[in-house]
């Protein structure tokens, strides 16, 4: 049997891919500090010092009590109970310490040790800190004197934080009551985590080129509830805001749109003056692995920030066609088939490619792509880039082209 001549013939298939304390007895009395120089503290702006910046100032209502540390097998003496200190200049916060392996460093004037937020603690711990003192005014069921029940939750705060085995505590009505939370929490803590009282929606979204993004900032309290009347101010690293402030309204949330400037990429951010909940970690601003970290027990209220990031996708649209010269062809007739790749999009394609492997009842006697490269073994068109609003054509003759 005689085999019909080809020219060229594709059955087109497409891949794209487009522009697509513990503070021991000698720590507090010294501060658990040695004098560093000035210069130390001149580098806190390095670990992000632009939100709520957290001083301790004092110890405030605890005791002191003797039991093994986790880390070292040995018995330690150490204070146990809430720090006094302020956020943003306002005073009268209250902390817990977590990390009893390092020493917690006091603000003073000579040397201004200063925390900053750096995320959550452990669910046990948020729930400690939503059900019990201080947050929780006293008395309370099963609550004890103050100075002794703020030791109690220090010491179940060290127990999910540190490992601290809260039956080798030495003071007996704190071990017990110790013990107490700690059993609460175990069985009622779930997978509870601090509120996010600022954030932007969506945080993270992708559009296309030209598109513009809506979004809405959100205010909350520390218990969840949305906030109106919150003044909000708003940045942006590339693109225009249609509003560079704003204040949430009645549902909570302030909406804004951002249009496209000369980057794919924006980060926007929003900072307003909102309630950092209890549960929220501080780390020291220089040598966060250096000193004790804390965490919130009371909530306070401090300048915060939430930064979305929203990518805009190149857009492309492409069209195949095919047309065939001789849809009757006999035996030995020359049949010309012509395939044109068209990009509608807005934006560039890249990485094109047409695939179509010829039966084995013709023969290739020509292949002309206008651009690219052919493969006769796999029927591969390697067309590659193909600019906006542009077209090529995969022929044996003159119209073979690619704009």
């Amino acid at each position: 049997m005689q085999k019909l001549k080809l020219n060229l013939t594709l059955f087109i298939t497409m891949w794209l891919s487009s522009i697509s304390i513990f503070a021991t007895a000698d720590s507090l009395q010294s501060n658990g500090n040695k004098d560093l120089p000035k210069s130390y503290f001149q580098t806190a702006a390095l670990y992000g010092e632009n939100s709520a910046v957290a001083k301790v100032l004092s110890t405030d209502k605890g005791v002191n009590v003797k039991f093994t540390n986790p880390y070292t097998s040995s018995q330690m003496s150490t204070w146990a109970g809430t720090f006094k200190g302020e956020i943003n200049s306002v005073g009268n916060i209250k902390f817990f310490c977590i990390d009893i392996s390092h020493n917690l460093a006091f603000w003073t004037s000579s040397q201004p040790h200063t925390y900053v937020d750096a995320g959550n603690t452990p669910s046990q711990i948020t729930y400690i800190l939503n059900n019990y003192y201080p947050y929780k005014s006293l008395p309370y069921t099963g609550s004890l004197t103050e100075t002794n029940e703020a030791a109690a939750v220090q010491l179940a705060v060290w127990h999910f934080a540190d490992g601290v085995n809260v039956n080798t505590v030495d003071v007996a009505a704190v071990k017990t009551r110790a013990l107490q939370i700690i059993a609460d929490a175990d069985a009622n803590a779930g997978s509870i985590i601090p509120v996010a009282t600022l954030l932007i929606t969506p945080a993270s979204t992708e559009i296309y080129v030209g598109q513009g993004a809506t979004l809405r900032v959100y205010a909350y309290n520390e218990t969840g509830n949305t906030l109106a009347n919150v003044p909000v101010t708003l940045s942006t690293t590339s693109g225009v805001l249609s509003a560079l402030s704003g204040t949430t309204n009645a549902q909570g949330y302030f909406e804004f749109t951002l249009t496209q400037g000369a980057s794919n990429n924006a980060n926007v951010s929003a900072s307003a003056q909102v309630v950092v909940p209890q549960g929220t970690k501080y780390v020291h601003s220089v040598g966060p692995n250096q000193y004790q970290k804390l965490v919130l027990a009371t909530p306070a209220v401090a300048n915060r920030l939430f930064t979305a990031n929203i990518k805009w996708l190149e857009r492309t649209d492409l069209k195949l066609t095919k047309v065939c010269d001789n849809p009757n062809p006999t035996n030995g007739d020359v049949v010309t088939f012509t395939v044109t790749v068209t990009n509608d999009g807005p934006t560039a394609a890249t990485g094109v490619e047409v695939t179509d492997l010829l039966n084995s009842a013709f023969e290739i006697q020509s292949v002309t792509p206008s651009t690219g490269t052919y493969n006769e073994t796999t029927g591969i068109w390697t067309v590659g880039f193909i600019s906006k609003r542009c077209f090529c054509i995969f022929s044996n003759d003159s119209k073979s082209k690619c704009c």
